[in-house]
């Protein structure tokens, strides 16, 4: 976003999203605020955001789910698991999360984390 006519850098970004959202309670804050921690952050800033993901999927967010199996098919923070990524993808999937719906598709068509047969 642009200050004073001037687009933040990357570290500037996430200054600001730590300094708006980190103490927020409620649950899109923080996943919006995870999701951009995961996408621009540092190593550091990648666990802090899994962390996020893991407690607000294990509270029952879908779209928090799909993030964090994101994190989990890319190795994006945390050891790549392709066969866990595809659970919970699906699991995301199941419970109609539409970007889950076509992601799950693409890990069927291209057999990733999922058996072929």
């Amino acid at each position: 976003m642009p200050r004073n006519g001037v687009w933040l850098n990357k570290k500037e970004i996430i200054d600001s999203y730590k300094l708006i959202f980190s103490q927020s309670e409620n649950p899109v804050m923080k996943l919006y605020y995870a999701v951009e921690l995961n996408n621009n952050g540092d190593e550091h800033d990648k666990k802090e955001s899994l962390k996020i993901l893991k407690k607000l999927s294990d509270d029952g967010n879908n779209e928090a789910t799909f993030y964090y199996a994101e994190a989990l098919r890319y190795g994006n923070g945390v050891s790549q698991d392709l066969k866990k990524a595809a659970e919970l993808t699906k699991i995301s999937a199941d419970k109609g999360f539409c970007l889950a719906m076509e992601k799950y598709a693409d890990m069927l068509h291209e057999g990733i984390g999922v058996q072929v047969n």
